[in-house]
């Protein structure tokens, strides 16, 4: 990610396999650290308001289901696609630890299974 004098962003993929494992298995760790003020952000630095989650949640979900939700799925399978986004995009923060800042704005990261199966990959939202 492009940084600026005044903030680091960064994220982290980590691939591992395990003996056995039809496929790897991927996950993400991110850290924003402003250099100015010498510490490492969270999104709650980032929102001047307490329901930052609620508003993050509801966007990452709508933002997911309009994304993974196509035509062609069964009923059966979009009512799963729907249970993976709603479980892990609830408003908790641990659902929303890997983000970091771009020139676009704020780039959710979730790894392979949080959201989606592992066919639809990690996905990301960017608000």
């Amino acid at each position: 990610y492009k940084n600026s004098p005044e903030i680091v962003s960064t994220r982290y993929e980590v691939s591992s396999t395990y003996f056995g494992a039809s496929h790897p298995f991927q996950n993400f760790s991110s850290v924003t650290y402003d250099l100015v003020q010498e510490k490492q952000l969270s999104l709650s630095d980032i929102f001047n308001t307490t329901d930052y989650l609620k508003i993050i949640s509801s966007f990452a979900h709508q933002s997911l289901a309009k994304k993974l939700l196509t035509d062609e799925l069964s009923d059966y399978s979009k009512s799963i696609v729907m249970h993976s986004i709603r479980f892990g995009t609830e408003p908790k923060p641990e659902n929303f630890k890997v983000w970091n800042l771009t020139e676009q704005g704020i780039l959710l990261s979730f790894p392979t299974y949080q959201v989606a199966s592992y066919v639809e990959g990690p996905q990301e939202v960017l608000i």
